[in-house]
């Protein structure tokens, strides 16, 4: 879904972070690795990914009637 291998790799880490934190937080641990000052653009970043997955998805889905 990503244009290049370069994008793809970064958006696989971002989307890898994101898991680790969540299973730290889902787990009790406590989240310490990032500055709070990373924290928002972390989020800003995975809501990005997310968003263009939702959009292609819709785009290249094809309608069923």
């Amino acid at each position: 879904m990503f244009l290049t291998p370069s994008l793809r790799q970064q958006v696989e880490t971002i989307v890898q972070e994101a898991y680790g934190a969540r299973s730290k937080y889902v787990h009790g641990d406590v989240l310490r690795d990032q500055e709070e000052s990373e924290k928002p653009a972390a989020l800003r970043d995975l809501r990005l990914i997310v968003r263009q997955v939702v959009l292609r998805w819709l785009v290249l889905t094809p309608l069923r009637h």
